[in-house]
């Protein structure tokens, strides 16, 4: 809609005398909600202007402030978001637009990047303006922030507000607002502003909302679809040629494309979940608003089948009139963004590209200036933004396309894929359904339309799902608002495996409940739950192995963790090398990894893969120069299963596990001791194969929307969950009663306690249907299995180094230890020590250098001694942990290290 500004300084001749028909005294006593950072989605409380500059001008914000001033650019824009921030265009229940609670009537101005010499004239104009209610200096200190008050009651509304003042600033003071602003919900950072202006008397900004639309280009589907076709040909200058492929191609492609899509959304509207009905049906008006200027359907058709859809949601008790104004908020949102509405064409290479609805084309001009036959360059590819990551790099740009079944499809093209011949780029489109030309010059055309063809539209790109400044990515959908678009740009050839199959009633019913009364299964799916959280406390990644023999379960273990998230591809194989590792982590960052049959990696490479995943990063590349690349780093908790542990597989390449490696990837008996391999409750089902064989199937049949709905809730509480992990860790570790616990295993258990707390919490949002306690219950059982083969009171390194020390005994005692009072006649090959008879058995002398050379090969040598002396196993003198000794053939004592007897009878 055009706006006609009838503000009353923009009408010199008004009388001053009328201006109390102009006071904005509600708007100045309105509330609007504050958050505590941008991060938070719901708001901490209300404020009004009149207190909001009071804080400002007394400094309640000056300490943070002042630093913020004192950064880089960098460090300004990463640390600028824990600043406190207001909404001053209502209360919200939400930072949504659709959450409003109540229009304050208040419309915040954003003037950013203003010359320090000029800030203080800028700012002086500003409030000289009647309509300035409030006028501070951003917390950058290069930019202001002005309040007008304007009369609006929803998104639509305001943005007719947010334009006529845009065009009243433009004119009357040669400024231009930041676009972002137009949004009823957009959030403004508070400040430091001693001098900020505050005029109690402000006059509201007044406007009329025209009576006509404005002309625009008629939608194609309002005409015959003979004139459509004819409208079409002439518009875009084609030849015969293109005339009938146009003909022929379009009709079919435009009703295809166009009614998949609106069924689709109609159907997301109709299926959509008590609670986000508003949200649902707002988003897909729009969505569709975006094909609507191209003439792609008739508008009021798409309204009466959404709003129609959106009434008949069963519970819904919204009237016609609610529903018209959701979607109306939704279409002039999608109408009003600029990536949506068609860029020009653009001159490049003689000629210029022209997007249609028949595709890519690139059109010359002869020596006379005359348009040459276009040359058909690819079907419809848009592009929609330009996209760069948070420190600026890594640039590239958002493409959408449909396929020959109408699907949408986007993608994050990285820009430096187009700095070679553009293969990996056509294939990855050819591969989601986009015809590219065979024609050579066409196919270098075509990669400098994807460089070239401008947009203005801005997206953050991120080559890892996961946490993202508060929000979750995942693969085509970001969990939560971080007030700019963020967008996942895989460089990876494996596609993640996220996929959502029923609803979370169907896979509660069926996955979840199958899980009830057996602890391993429970401990899968809540260890599916844990992982995206890990990220929230700061929590160190790792790992837990289900080892035991075949058919044993643990596969369908696996399967039913994987379920949370996606189906049968979530589970991934141990068969790959450590790189190929590397990548799959990266793949699923702040997430689960399902790793099946342990023992098909190289034993050689299993103990590093080990230790890569559960540290979180890769290895250090260089690149052609010789510089050192930026490592690849993720926080992942993997889930792996074999018939072997890790120490076993490693054994078979002479290799040993050290501590750290077994730590990182805790062993759990698969076989719960109930007779039935890793089940313990077959709830009626007469066989443990039958079980087994119904739980794959609901899997494989119900998977990934509780998990959906998991990030869903964690984002929008994430605060408090954080703070429920932390309880919940601290008290499983308590519970434990075991105050001497080592270190290693202390820290093991944290990792169990993370999975406890996920589960539980999990169960608290609805998503399980398991009674409290369950997750708890399975987290603690499976604890103890992996203590009692790990030990609680002694480091895995001492339980090594005892072990290894008893090993040597064990083979060497009666072949390389010669008695000490033997006569010249006995001689041992290869000796390393001799005994002596005592009245408590034999002692064994062994000189320090052979100690350390034979015994504790791969091991600390002094860390060993100081076991070996707590466990008792050597004699230590009077002042050392070596005795002097006086050995055969030498006159002089020697000082050497006296085993006795005590280590045959020691169980590790």
């Amino acid at each position: 809609m055009s706006i006609e500004n009838k503000s009353r300084a923009a009408n010199p001749a008004s009388k001053q005398s009328d201006k109390e028909n102009y006071t904005t005294a509600g708007a100045l006593q309105a509330s609007f909600s504050i958050f505590r950072n941008s991060f938070d989605t719901k708001p901490a409380g209300e404020t009004t202007l009149e207190q909001l500059a009071a804080d400002i001008q007394g400094g309640k914000w000056r300490p943070v402030v002042e630093k913020l001033r004192g950064m880089t650019a960098e460090e300004y824009s990463q640390n600028k978001r824990n600043l406190p921030a207001v909404a001053f265009g209502g209360t919200f229940t939400r930072r949504r637009k659709d959450a409003l609670v109540k229009p304050s009537g208040l419309v915040v101005l954003d003037i950013d990047h203003i010359d320090t010499a000029e800030l203080a004239e800028v700012k002086a104009r500003l409030t000289a303006d009647p309509h300035t209610a409030i006028c501070f200096v951003s917390p950058s200190g290069n930019g202001l922030k002005a309040v007008f008050s304007a009369d609006f009651s929803d998104d639509t509304t305001f943005k007719q507000a947010y334009r006529a003042i845009a065009d009243y600033l433009k004119e009357h003071h040669s400024l231009t607002l930041d676009e972002s602003g137009k949004d009823i919900c957009r959030l403004c950072y508070v400040s430091h502003d001693q001098a900020a202006h505050f005029n109690a008397d402000a006059a509201q900004f007044c406007y009329e909302v025209a009576t006509r639309e404005p002309e625009r280009k008629q939608p194609e589907q309002d005409k015959p679809r003979a004139e459509q076709r004819t409208k079409q040909v002439k518009s875009d200058n084609l030849t015969k040629q293109e005339k009938a492929f146009v003909e022929n191609f379009l009709p079919a492609y435009q009703k295809q494309f166009i009614e998949s899509l609106i069924e689709k959304e109609v159907e997301n509207v109709n299926s959509a979940e008590r609670g986000t009905g508003n949200v649902s049906l707002n988003n897909a008006a729009l969505k569709l608003a975006h094909y609507y200027y191209a003439g792609h359907f008739d508008k009021a058709h798409v309204k009466s089948l959404l709003c129609k859809a959106y009434l008949d949601r069963p519970g819904s008790a919204k009237t016609d009139s609610e529903a018209s104004s959701t979607f109306e908020s939704g279409f002039s949102a999608g109408l009003a963004e600029p990536g949506n509405i068609p860029a020009p064409s653009y001159l490049y290479g003689g000629g210029i590209f022209k997007l249609t609805r028949a595709g890519v084309f690139h059109i010359g001009f002869d020596k006379e200036g005359n348009e040459t036959a276009p040359m058909w360059l690819s079907s419809p590819v848009c592009v929609k933004a330009l996209t760069r990551n948070t420190n600026g790099r890594e640039w590239g740009r958002l493409l959408e396309w449909p396929d020959k079944d109408g699907v949408l499809h986007e993608w994050a093209m990285p820009m430096e894929l187009l700095q070679g011949d553009g293969n990996e780029v056509r294939g990855y489109l050819a591969a989601g359904g986009v015809d590219v030309s065979t024609n050579g010059r066409a196919r270098n055309l075509f990669n400098s339309y994807l460089q070239l063809w401008p947009v203005q539209a801005r997206a953050r790109c991120t080559q890892k799902l996961g946490w993202h400044n508060g929000v979750y990515v995942l693969p085509g959908q970001i969990i939560g608002d971080d007030g700019e678009r963020v967008v996942f740009q895989n460089t990876s050839p494996i596609e993640p495996a996220f996929e959502v199959s029923g609803s979370i009633e169907n896979w509660r019913n069926s996955v979840a409940a199958m899980a009830i009364g057996n602890s391993r299964i429970v401990f899968a799916i809540s260890a599916a739950f844990a992982a995206p959280l890990a990220g929230l406390i700061n929590a160190e990644g790792g790992g837990f192995h289900f080892r035991g023999g075949s058919s044993t379960g643990k596969t369908t273990a696996l399967r039913a963790a994987g379920s949370v998230w996606g189906g049968a591809e979530f589970r991934r194989a141990w068969r790959a090398t450590s790189n190929g590792l590397e990548g799959l982590a990266a793949l699923h960052n702040d997430g689960l990894l399902v790793l099946d049959e342990l023992s098909e990696i190289d034993p050689k490479e299993a103990g590093a893969a080990a230790y890569m995943l559960a540290n979180g990063e890769g290895k250090t590349r260089s690149a052609r120069s010789g510089v050192a690349k930026k490592n690849v780093r993720f926080r992942v908790i993997t889930l792996s299963a074999g018939e072997e542990s890790l120490a076993a597989l490693m054994a078979r390449a002479d290799r040993k596990a050290n501590a750290g490696q077994e730590l990182r990837l805790a062993d759990i008996e698969a076989d719960a001791g109930a007779g039935m391999g890793m089940f313990q409750n077959l709830h009626e089902i007469e066989k443990p194969g039958s079980f087994a064989i119904g739980l794959k199937e609901a899997t494989e049949k119900w998977h990934g929307a509780a998990g959906m709905e998991f990030l869903r809730l964690t984002v929008e509480h994430k605060n408090q969950i954080a703070e429920a992990l932390t309880d919940g860790i601290k008290q499983f570790v308590e519970e434990r009663n075991l105050p001497e616990m080592a270190a290693q295993a202390g820290r093991v258990a944290r990792r169990f306690g993370l999975v406890a707390a996920a589960g539980e919490i999990a169960t608290g949002f609805g998503l399980t249907g398991w009674q409290e306690g369950e997750a708890d219950a399975a987290a603690k059982e499976c604890f103890s299995s992996w203590l009692a083969g790990y030990g609680a009171h002694t480091s895995r390194e001492d339980i090594k180094g005892l072990q290894q020390v008893k090993a040597f005994f064990e083979a060497h005692e009666s072949s390389r230890f010669e008695p000490i009072n033997a006569d010249d006649s006995t001689r041992v090959i290869n000796r390393v020590g001799y005994w002596r008879s005592t009245d408590n058995g034999r002692e064994y002398l062994l000189l320090p250098e052979i100690f350390k050379t034979e015994i504790c090969k791969g091991i600390d040598p002094q860390r060993a001694v100081k076991t070996l002396v707590n466990y008792g196993w050597i004699v230590p003198g009077k002042e050392k942990t070596q005795q002097l000794v006086r050995l055969p053939g030498d006159p002089k004592p020697k000082r050497a290290y006296v085993f006795n007897s005590n280590l045959w009878g020691a169980e590790l």
